[in-house]
């Protein structure tokens, strides 16, 4: 089966989100696979996680960019991540 590849940007209502693949120490000193900052529209996942966990991470946060652009439903971090495992 192919895998599906991380794409370099994604369009969340309006907005269109970059995408950075980096393994910072920010992300390493906190265990994070990725995070998404509304603010500067960027989307950064843990390179150094391998390729299925950096997918999960890129769909995790651009579920919490759905959530916050168009439901504004206050799911939480573990609603959040079982969504993104299942998906």
């Amino acid at each position: 089966m192919p895998r599906i590849k991380v794409p370099a940007s994604i369009r969340i209502g309006a907005h269109s989100f970059r995408i950075k693949h980096h393994s910072s120490e920010s992300l390493k000193d906190e265990n994070i696979n990725g995070v998404i900052n509304h603010r500067t529209q960027v989307i950064e996942i843990n390179s150094s996680r391998p390729p299925s966990q950096q997918m999960e991470a890129f769909i995790h946060e651009c579920l919490h960019g759905i959530n916050s652009t168009f439901a504004n439903s206050d799911l939480t971090e573990h609603q959040v991540g079982h969504i993104a495992e299942g998906m």
